[in-house]
């Protein structure tokens, strides 16, 4: 952890509260990213046999069993989402039968999941990002990046490289970004991939054209 980590913690949290109270009424606030919806799909999440020992916590305890009864999951809601380029939200439904504090009674037994299209996060840790959410407040999140003072140049560098529009939401790899905990001093990185080769290549319509009838 970094010295004052819990510090930046809630600085990230007060920006975002302060941003949502001065840019929305109360009760129709969007969400601060990912606001746009490209989809919602239904999914099954399987913890296949051969999961070595040393991962078998949470979701993937499971797959200790010779048949995978059991290691199957609902998942879903999975929304794919965007905001400023392509970055869905996949939330994954856990069902390992353990109580999680959570807002909603239906949630107690979920396990959300967040992955994004870029490999890297724009920002390298948790201070960086708290100077960013002031930064984005204040409507001129590009000074993170050139403010002659504190520069990130390398950090807008690497959002451009990772950050392009995609074509289709289905096609893309996603990436946790951040370690998640599994298990006693453990940490793993999550990442999506799909079975089958993209074949579109042109996320924008022709210019003008309109969607046929009823299409």
């Amino acid at each position: 952890m970094l010295p004052g980590e819990e510090q930046y913690t809630q600085e990230i949290i007060d920006e975002l509260a302060k941003l949502t109270r001065e840019n929305w009424l109360p009760g129709g606030a969007q969400r601060f990213g990912n606001t746009k919806t490209f989809g919602v799909l239904r999914a099954e999440f399987m913890v296949l046999p051969g999961v070595p020992a040393g991962l078998r916590h949470g979701l993937p305890r499971g797959a200790a069993a010779p048949i995978p009864r059991g290691c199957v999951f609902r998942a879903g809601p999975v929304r794919a989402a965007g905001h400023r380029g392509p970055g869905p939200v996949l939330g994954w439904d856990q069902g390992d039968g353990r109580p999680r504090p959570k807002l909603m009674e239906d949630e107690r037994f979920t396990q959300d999941l967040i992955l994004v299209s870029p490999a890297s996060f724009v920002t390298p840790n948790i201070r960086e990002n708290a100077t960013l959410q002031r930064w984005v407040r204040a409507k001129a999140p590009l000074m993170y990046a050139i403010n002659p003072f504190d520069s990130h140049l390398l950090h807008l560098f690497m959002q451009l490289l990772y950050a392009p529009m995609h074509a289709n939401p289905l096609e893309v790899q996603y990436y946790s970004n951040v370690p998640f905990l599994l298990g006693e001093g453990q940490a793993v990185q999550y990442s999506l991939k799909p079975c089958s080769r993209g074949e579109d290549t042109d996320p924008r319509p022709p210019f003008g054209e309109l969607p046929a009838a009823g299409r």
